[in-house]
């Protein structure tokens, strides 16, 4: 069962960012109607993946422990293409790369939760 107190801190983010997106969609329809003004228009965009970001994370605790893995899971994969997008690399990189995205990355989280089941039987 999901703890009273994490669908309380749920509940309040989403008031915030209900607030944020009422006060955000104000400015638009005042400011740049016609979206020209970019501040603004970067204003609405970080309250939307903001959205996504709460959205997918309230998804995760809900889920358990299991959920917050994967979901943790997920931002190492992307974390760590991102890193190589920023990072030189050649053609003979290809297999270790290979090895680290779909080998060392899901080995990592799968020998982690085998080891908190052993302490925690303990």
């Amino acid at each position: 069962m999901t703890s009273p107190h994490l669908l309380w801190l749920l509940a309040g983010v989403g008031g915030l960012l209900v607030l944020a997106s009422i006060v955000g969609e104000i400015l638009r329809l005042r400011l740049s109607p016609n979206g020209e003004n970019p501040v603004i228009e970067n204003l609405s965009a970080r309250i939307t993946a903001w959205w996504v970001m709460v959205i997918l994370l309230a998804i995760a605790f809900i889920a358990g422990k299991t959920g917050v893995v994967l979901l943790f899971a997920m931002a190492s994969f992307a974390a760590l293409r991102e890193f190589l997008t920023l990072t030189t690399h050649n053609r003979a990189d290809h297999w270790s790369l290979v090895a680290c995205f779909f080998v060392v990355l899901p080995l990592q989280y799968w020998l982690d939760r085998k080891s908190t089941r052993l302490n925690s039987s303990h």
